[in-house]
């Protein structure tokens, strides 16, 4: 979709922006914890929100190899996409609001998120229509670093075909 501005548009992040899954974020890694013996608090993942799994999991799995630190990412992440397949989503208060008002304005829309494309693929398939309203979606999938480095923002201002 092509909107005709060329000036600025917005990023949205996904989790605990556009929609409000920290709560369903939370449980999948009360879960994942729980079944590896591992005390995990609300305050241990707020302050870890916006990171990658893999980057979690290295907090508490500091000595294995990469290939593992993915292989326990996927399984917390399919514990999330489980309750997002039977609950659906909560997108977060006035998020649709602004972006259909964005939308309608002009501005370009990214998504900018730190989650992995099959966790948004899944939230994309039950609203099919939200994909309409961005011109770009960047995930972690798609940089080599994810957040707090900025590469996921850069990437999706670079497809949004604007500066930084």
């Amino acid at each position: 979709m092509t909107t005709g501005n060329d000036r600025f548009g917005v990023i949205w992040d996904f989790d605990g922006t556009l929609v409000d899954s920290m709560p369903t974020h939370f449980g999948a890694w009360q879960r994942f914890m729980r079944e590896h013996s591992i005390t995990f608090s609300e305050k241990e993942f707020l302050s870890l929100a916006g990171m990658s799994a893999e980057e979690t999991l290295q907090h508490y799995f500091k000595d294995a190899p990469p290939e593992e630190l993915v292989r326990l990412g996927e399984l917390k992440n399919s514990y999330y996409r489980e309750v997002v397949a039977q609950e659906g989503v909560v997108f977060a208060p006035g998020a649709l609001e602004l972006l259909k008002v964005l939308h309608q304005a002009g501005v370009k829309q990214a998504i900018g998120s730190g989650t992995h494309m099959k966790n948004l693929e899944i939230t994309l398939g039950q609203y099919p229509w939200l994909k309409d309203y961005f011109e770009a979606i960047v995930v972690a999938d798609h940089v080599s670093r994810t957040k707090p480095d900025p590469e996921i923002f850069l990437l999706a201002a670079q497809n949004l075909g604007l500066p930084p």
